[in-house]
């Protein structure tokens, strides 16, 4: 019984494996040369060689190397002279925008209302300053039940 289910075994595999009679190859001396989808000028040529390319084999790199190109991406205190340790009231890349306090208190009370808005009130259509004021201070009496 085992014999005949190898043989069948075998029988397939070869059926399998034998090069089909419909997949028709011409040789290769007839076969049409590749054809390019555009062609680029030389200077645009140029220009596409320094993208990256992949590379077809591994490259390994020590450690060492690594930690040494590392060093010289990372912000290290000992070569860079604005690198301050010591961050606190340091405003110096600060966005003009970003000091109005008044401006982010007025914002977030805007992000509250809009939150604890009831169903059915639109943003835009009847609701004024004076009933947003009542609004609220309709919601701090309701939070101090």
């Amino acid at each position: 019984m085992a014999t005949t289910q190898t043989s069948l075994i075998v029988r397939w595999l070869r059926l399998r494996l034998r090069p089909s009679s419909r997949l028709c190859r011409r040789p290769v001396a007839t076969q049409a040369p590749p054809h390019p989808l555009s062609k680029d000028t030389p200077d645009v040529k140029a220009l596409l060689a320094l993208n990256p390319g992949v590379s077809k084999q591994a490259r390994s790199v020590p450690t060492y190397e690594t930690k040494k190109n590392k060093h010289n991406w990372k912000r290290n205190a000992d070569k860079c002279g604005s690198c301050a340790s010591n961050f606190s009231n340091d405003f110096r890349d600060i966005k003009r925008t970003t000091l109005s306090e008044r401006g982010a208190l007025r914002e977030a009370l805007s992000i509250v209302i809009s939150v604890r808005r009831p169903q059915g009130v639109s943003k835009c259509y009847g609701i004024g300053p004076p009933l947003l004021d009542r609004f609220a201070s309709a919601q701090q009496q309701r939070g101090k039940r």
